[in-house]
């Protein structure tokens, strides 16, 4: 019923296996496994009657799906395994994708996944000079808002040796922030999300408005945006999201 499972799954067993999948799957604005999950023949997972149906040997569910849904499930003799959909850093997203893989007998595929994770990210640091300064980096949403401590953006960017501008002034893992905010926290760099056909009208928006301008990251162009399902994602597609910083920030080699 989450994205986050969807593509646990999807990187660890045959679309033929999943009989259930959240709405965003098959969404390339959202999912990194469109091409998989077309290949499933599932219903939409939040039509738990629909998964009924079915017969599934098991149900994978967000640890905050609604207790009736997980209820009438269980009722209908389905085992339910709930699973973290929101985690603080890497290694716990490696923890669950591997818990995927023990309750679909696909172990080493799941660790396979789990490697490939963390060599992108040793790739990714390395594009940090030794001698590079600390940069700030904010966050902002289409909501207004950002992320601070205890965000896995927070530890991305503290991975690349950067400093998360929302942490710096206090931030929770997400937090409302106005425009004057934005112009007096002063970050060097701003990273926002955007559909995937209107990245670089949002870049250009951004860059005109009147608190980004003041900034560092205004005067000096230092505007990032990324697609949305980068930006947003909550499993080891989340290296993506640090690659692209990583690049911005260092360039493609040390």
């Amino acid at each position: 019923q989450a994205l986050t499972i969807d593509h646990f799954l999807l990187a660890t067993v045959t679309p033929g296996r999943i009989v259930a999948m959240s709405n965003y799957a098959r969404d390339e604005r959202y999912s990194f496994a469109v091409q998989e999950a077309q290949r499933a023949d599932a219903v939409v997972a939040t039509d738990v009657e629909a998964v009924v149906l079915r017969d599934p040997e098991v149900m994978l569910i967000s640890h905050s799906a609604r207790a009736d849904q997980v209820d009438l499930a269980r009722s209908a003799g389905i085992p339910v395994i709930r699973l973290l959909t929101i985690f603080d850093d890497f290694d716990e997203i490696a923890e669950q994708l591997e818990a995927v893989g023990r309750v679909t007998g696909e172990d080493e595929k799941a660790r396979a996944a789990v490697a490939q994770m963390r060599r992108r990210v040793a790739a990714a640091k390395a594009m940090r000079p030794a001698d590079a300064k600390p940069v700030r980096i904010l966050a902002l949403t289409v909501y207004s808002s950002s992320y601070g401590k205890g965000s896995l953006f927070d530890y991305i960017v503290n991975e690349l040796g950067a400093v998360n501008v929302g942490t710096e002034q206090g931030l929770g893992p997400y937090g409302q922030i106005s425009a004057e905010q934005v112009a007096s926290w002063n970050p060097d760099w701003i990273v926002a999300g955007a559909e995937n056909a209107s990245i670089e009208e949002v870049r250009q928006r951004m860059l005109k408005d009147t608190a980004v301008l003041v900034t560092e990251a205004g005067r000096t162009g230092q505007v990032l945006v990324v697609k949305n399902r980068e930006f947003l994602t909550m499993s080891h597609h989340a290296v993506e999201l640090m690659e692209s910083l990583a690049r911005a920030i260092y360039g493609e080699t040390k």
